[in-house]
């Protein structure tokens, strides 16, 4: 007899009964094996009901998902482990030295291989290794367990320097001192210095930056932990910048009613680096001794105890300069004109005739505040103003000389010559 083909429709619905079945209402499906065709083989359990029997109880497992290797004390890290099968429950839990700052479990993938997710975020509180225990227990059962080793490194937070600056003599007052401050305190720090030293050393065991003469610059300096040489921290030490030159200057002849002379913007050149705000400083010794002019004395100056800033120039003052070496109010060089009398030097005068000098030396200095002193940097300077005669222009001039840089202006005192042809009166 033959038997009827069943439709494609009537198949169709008998194959949806089947999956229904197997998947959702977790009935268990019994295949025979090719092998052991009299063995039922389980192939699946029910999620979310009772466990499964002792016998079919499948292998329980736990393993770390994500964990760092190494990090600083005092810093959060995270280590993210999974376990199965489910129900279960993550236990024998130990972080060691570490602080635990939160724990979450949560199911993944449930409707395939569901298993558990534990997440630790933990604290590390101490520098060493930290050995993290996580286990795992199925049902009650013997727990398994897994173990990730952590790394915890010292932390250096910060450097400092006292004084703030280096500055560039051979002085003890100009050095500087590192000091490192670590987690957890106290720890011990070797020190050097990366890159362009400018001559500058450092104390690797007491962090004492001596300077080198007549050179500046900024130098990176590096505390290193003697323990872990693999924890540093870098910091930026500024060797002050100091004057050692005039590298140019700028002469304006300004109106001056009682003044022969002008006045002298310097330029400075650094030791390298900044000058802002640097002070300087002149000491002035007169050389003409006595002065072919009238009323003027030897002079004698010094600069001041403490500088006292950008005020208007005369001698006796100090001057500030900006970050480009540039005075930030210019040196005024000038002399009285009362004090010139051509008559003392033309026709029926017991002087010698012209020309006529007067002539003072400078010298600069710059201010060093840690020592409250002033470091002359140039000088003897050669200032001189001459009362002379101009064949060609037939004209008496006066000339101030400075800095290889002059300002020629007409004579304007009284006088013997004659008007028409420049020569002494009778």
């Amino acid at each position: 007899m033959q038997i009827p083909r069943l439709p494609d429709h009537v198949k169709m619905k008998i194959k949806r009964i089947f999956l229904m079945g197997f998947f959702i209402l977790g009935i268990p499906q019994i295949i025979v094996a090719q092998a052991l065709p009299q063995t039922p083989v389980f192939i699946g359990w029910r999620i979310g009901r009772n466990p499964l029997p002792a016998d079919e109880d499948p292998k329980t497992f736990v393993r770390i998902v994500t964990s760092p290797t190494k990090v600083s004390v005092g810093e959060m890290f995270t280590i993210e482990a999974e376990g199965g099968p489910v129900p279960g429950s993550f236990t024998n839990l130990n972080w060691g030295s570490a602080t635990l700052i939160q724990s979450e479990t949560t199911v993944i993938e449930p409707l395939l291989t569901p298993r558990l997710k534990l997440t630790l975020t933990l604290k590390a509180d101490t520098p060493g290794d930290v050995v993290i225990t996580i286990g795992y227990s199925y049902n009650s059962g013997i727990p398994v367990q897994a173990d990730v080793k952590v790394t915890v490194l010292p932390k250096i937070l910060r450097v400092t320097f006292d004084p703030p600056k280096a500055w560039p003599l051979d002085d003890i007052l100009v050095r500087s001192t590192a000091s490192a401050e670590t987690l957890p305190p106290d720890r011990t720090v070797k020190w050097s210095i990366i890159g362009n030293t400018y001559g500058a050393t450092i104390d690797s065991n007491t962090g004492v930056i001596t300077p080198a003469e007549g050179r500046s610059g900024s130098i990176t300096v590096r505390a290193t932990d003697a323990a872990e040489p693999t924890v540093f921290t870098d910091s930026i030490l500024t060797i002050q910048a100091v004057p050692t030159g005039i590298a140019s200057s700028q002469v304006f002849v300004t109106p001056l009613s009682r003044y022969y002379g002008g006045h002298w913007l310097h330029t400075f050149t650094s030791s390298g680096g900044s000058l802002e705000g640097i002070y300087i400083g002149e000491t002035i010794r007169t050389i003409t001794k006595p002065s072919p002019f009238r009323g003027i004395l030897g002079l004698t100056y010094d600069p001041p105890a403490k500088p006292s800033g950008p005020t208007v120039p005369y001698e006796g003052s100090s001057w500030v300069l900006d970050a480009e070496g540039t005075m930030k109010v210019a040196d005024a060089y000038r002399i009285a004109k009362s004090s010139i009398d051509a008559r003392d030097f033309l026709s029926g005068s017991s002087k010698a005739g012209l020309p006529q000098t007067h002539k003072i030396y400078q010298w600069y200095s710059w201010y060093f505040p840690p020592g409250k002193r002033w470091v002359k940097f140039m000088g003897p300077n050669e200032i001189t103003w001459t009362l002379r005669f101009n064949v060609t222009q037939n004209r008496l001039e006066v000339v101030t000389q400075a800095y290889g840089r002059e300002v020629v202006q007409n004579y304007e005192g009284p006088t013997w010559l004659a008007e028409d042809t420049g020569s002494p009166r009778p």
